[in-house]
């Protein structure tokens, strides 16, 4: 059992989909602590330049701070910070700090892990008091000046807790996030898979017939353009074989049609010689019977030939289908009285077609009726009118018809199982050809078998009707 392409493609764009998702909330958890760090450092910077002037008051200054802060993941960090000054004493009164601890940065002031912020002015001190990492934003010219404090565990945690209501929103939406996923992967298998069925479309318009003729095909992508030429390399070996086929097909029963016609002649000549009854008479009009059928094979190959290069010139006219049948029918009860034969022929039906040839098509199939029939069985003729067109349907019963006639009946030299043998006269070459007509007339030829081994042949005009 062959694997399904779009299955393949569906399952690796599926598990890439996910595998990004999954990098991207590891790559987002991994720089999320830095990220949120400098905002809380740049919130505290832009405190400090603002609201430098109401450092004297610790209420005046986060009631400035919060007034002029950007609305960020800083926001829930206002209560953690710690303002540090000369003139106040006095802490956050959210946050319990010693105020002896803004003395232990003001001593860094001038270290070189210093960074600059914002503006020249203000540099970022990193220190770990009393088991505690902090960090602060400071003035660099003055050792006084009012500086902002904040404990790293205060990041963190404001770290852990965005992080967990990312958890929640992705849990709450995680059917909506699944849909999405298949969604684009749809959306993505299709996008790969499409290209690919424009060529497909492309390349089944290319058959025996018409496989002289440039593919008309654009190519979505250069990436196909290799496989567009190798197709269309072999379309055109595959052209050239074609033509020695039929060239040799029509050359040698052209070629064959003369000699056969010679020892035709000379069989029945020969015939007329040998004493009446006498075994060489009989053995020669045995001859005769095998020439007689080789000059049909290669009349019936020359006619195929001409078929399959498209050379038959149809002598189009309006011909009446009815009358046609008719006389077919009258014409059955004289040759076979053996056989029951029965109609149900519509009158008035017209097409304008090729006389000989269609005569020649109903003739096959009326012979192939005969020679498959069963002892003492039947043959059934049905014409009838349609929306477009007609349908003529003949019907005879089998002695046990092979499993894949349908199938097979018109391909070239099948004759069945049981005519192998030769106990069925025939070539295997009328089904082949009623076919071939019935497709320069536009119309289409098939056979079915029913119950009770009915095998029908139905001619339908036109053929998608």
């Amino acid at each position: 059992m062959q694997k399904s392409f779009k299955k393949h493609v569906f399952i690796r764009i599926f598990f890439a989909v996910i595998f990004v998702i999954l990098v991207n909330r590891f790559i987002s958890k991994a720089f999320m602590p830095g990220v949120v760090t400098d905002h809380v450092v740049h919130d505290m910077s832009q405190a400090l330049l603002v609201c430098e002037n109401k450092t004297t008051d610790v209420n005046e200054f986060f009631i400035c701070a919060n007034k002029n802060r950007e609305e960020d993941i800083s926001l829930n960090m206002a209560s953690s910070y710690v303002l540090c000054s000369e003139q106040n004493k006095k802490n956050n009164p959210v946050v319990e700090v010693n105020i002896n601890e803004c003395g232990h940065f003001r001593d860094v002031h001038t270290t070189k892990d210093e960074k600059k912020l914002l503006t020249d002015s203000l540099v970022l001190l990193n220190k770990t008091v009393d088991n505690q990492d902090w960090i602060a934003v400071a003035r660099n010219e003055d050792q006084g000046a009012a500086m902002l404090l904040v404990r790293k565990n205060d990041i963190d945690k404001i770290v852990r807790d965005a992080w967990g209501w990312r958890d929640q929103i992705i849990v709450y939406s995680l059917p909506a996030l699944l849909l999405s996923v298949l969604l684009l992967t749809f959306y993505l298998t299709g996008a790969v898979i499409s290209p690919l069925v424009r060529i497909e479309k492309k390349l089944r318009r290319i058959s025996s017939d018409n496989l002289g003729r440039p593919i008309d095909l654009t190519v979505p992508y250069k990436e196909f353009q290799s496989f567009v030429d190798v197709f269309d390399g072999m379309r055109n070996r595959l052209n050239e074989g074609f033509i020695q086929m039929r060239r040799f097909a029509a050359d040698a029963s052209h070629e064959l049609r003369t000699p056969l016609t010679i020892l035709r002649g000379n069989a029945e000549k020969l015939i007329a010689d040998f004493p009446l009854g006498s075994d060489s008479q009989i053995k020669m009009r045995l001859m005769s019977d095998e020439v007689e059928r080789l000059i049909e094979i290669t009349e019936k190959l020359l006619l195929l030939s001409r078929a399959d290069a498209h050379s038959i010139q149809a002598d189009m006219r309006e011909v009446s289908l009815s009358d046609m049948v008719n006389q077919l029918v009258a014409d059955a009860d004289l040759f076979r009285p053996t056989l029951k034969i029965t109609s149900e022929i519509q009158s008035g039906v017209h097409w304008n077609c090729d006389e000989s040839l269609i005569r020649q098509l109903i003739y096959n199939i009326y012979t192939n009726a005969i020679k498959y029939n069963t002892e003492g069985g039947w043959i059934s003729f049905s014409l009838e009118k349609t929306k477009e067109g007609f349908a003529l349907a003949i019907s005879n019963p089998a002695d046990n018809p092979p499993h894949d006639l349908a199938e097979k009946a018109f391909q070239r030299f099948y004759r069945g199982d049981s005519a192998h043998a030769r106990a069925i006269d025939g070539i295997g070459l009328g089904l082949s050809l009623s076919l071939e007509i019935a497709k320069i007339h536009q119309a289409s030829l098939c056979m079915s078998v029913g119950e009770h081994n009915v095998v029908t042949t139905t001619l339908r005009y036109p053929a998608n009707e």
